[in-house]
């Protein structure tokens, strides 16, 4: 049975996303730096999706908070999506996406993607697509007005403390 569970950074995952990102992932290093060394991870940030004990896909989602106007704005990024070769056309993604957006508290959420999962997955999830994605809640504005152009929102994001 496909359940969808959260853990945190193991040498496991590592090699999941070496073996099944669609391009190189990076080193070990990298993997320890962006998973095990950064100051705002939590032991729930991996959410894997597996049937039994084989892994299908893996979304790392990490949430931090920016402070904007004395105002506390949760930012979830969303980073490294890999799929097991074998279930790539099943929706993986997809299904990891909607269960982190149905049990996540959060403000805005972030995510850098290929042009190939921009133009397949973020179009049919809750995401505005460029090179990063963001999905805005109606009750909190400050970053609705950034306009979908990388040129201009990557320095705006950058400007907030």
């Amino acid at each position: 049975m496909e359940t969808i569970r959260t853990d945190s950074a193991h040498d496991n995952y590592y090699m999941f996303f070496k073996n099944c990102f669609s391009w190189d992932w990076g080193s070990y290093e990298k993997f320890v730096w962006k998973h095990l060394k950064d100051p705002f991870l939590t032991p729930k940030d991996f959410y894997v999706l597996e049937d039994g004990n084989k892994i299908e896909s893996i979304c790392v989602a990490r949430k931090y908070t920016y402070l904007y106007r004395n105002k506390p704005y949760h930012i979830l990024s969303m980073m490294d999506f890999a799929t097991d070769p074998d279930f790539r056309s099943s929706g993986k993604v997809s299904t990891i996406l909607q269960h982190i957006y149905s049990n996540v508290i959060f403000d805005y959420s972030i995510g850098f993607s290929s042009r190939h999962i921009r133009e397949t997955v973020h179009k049919r999830t809750e995401c505005v697509q460029t090179y990063y994605t963001y999905y805005l809640d109606p009750s909190n504005t400050p970053l609705s007005c950034i306009p979908c152009d990388d040129s201009i929102a990557i320095p705006a994001l950058n400007s907030n403390k």
